[in-house]
């Protein structure tokens, strides 16, 4: 559907992308995520002040594992993208920066990629090294948690469709036809470009 909007967006104006969201427009995501294999607390680590996030590393994360989560295996598109849609699109796809319980479209917890440490800081994991990350849905990274992959006896999937962009050849044309020449989306293509 994504797909279909932004194509249709940029081929033949906003209402055919509107038409395009149509069958999946309004819904909110209202499932709530049990953290941990078992629902226990978070293992307790030391406490580390969270750096800025890096837009930088992210993609080079998510170019390397073909934007999929290495969780559960869904194709996922960047959160740029998606967000640029439901700024032109806000009724559709509704969507909180915080991603807030209750008020945003399922399409951002299932189908957009964020970065997931395999060794959480607070256990002693890197922060900053890309061997350390993998990308991952935003429903298995909550989930996850502050968790290593030991701790909830599981394994990281292989990359699926080694073909599979994540739509990233949209999110260029779709940004300057958007004309949101303000926002954060630059940075965000240029980090993607950088690290094709």
């Amino acid at each position: 559907m994504i797909e279909q909007a932004a194509r249709r967006f940029l081929k033949n104006g906003h209402e055919a992308g509107a038409a395009a969201l149509a069958p999946i427009a309004g819904e909110i995501w209202d499932e709530r995520i049990v953290q941990g294999r078992h629902a226990r607390l978070a293992p307790v680590g030391k406490t580390t002040a969270r750096p800025s996030f890096s837009r930088e590393l992210a993609a080079k994360v998510y170019l390397r594992d073909h934007f999929h989560c290495r969780h559960c295996s869904a194709r996922l598109m960047p959160l740029g993208l998606v967000a640029l849609l439901a700024e032109l699109y806000p009724k559709e796809l509704p969507y909180v920066i915080y991603y807030t319980h209750g008020k945003m479209h399922p399409i951002f917890w299932r189908s957009v990629a964020e970065a997931d440490h395999l060794l959480p800081p607070g256990s002693g994991g890197d922060w900053y090294a890309e061997d350390n990350h993998v990308t991952s849905c935003a429903a298995c990274n909550t989930r996850k948690a502050n968790y290593t992959l030991a701790d909830l006896k599981a394994t990281l999937q292989d990359v699926g469709d080694l073909g599979w962009d994540g739509l990233l050849p949209l999110y260029r044309p779709l940004w300057e036809a958007a004309g949101k020449p303000g926002s954060s989306h630059g940075e965000w293509l240029r980090a993607f470009e950088r690290n094709a």
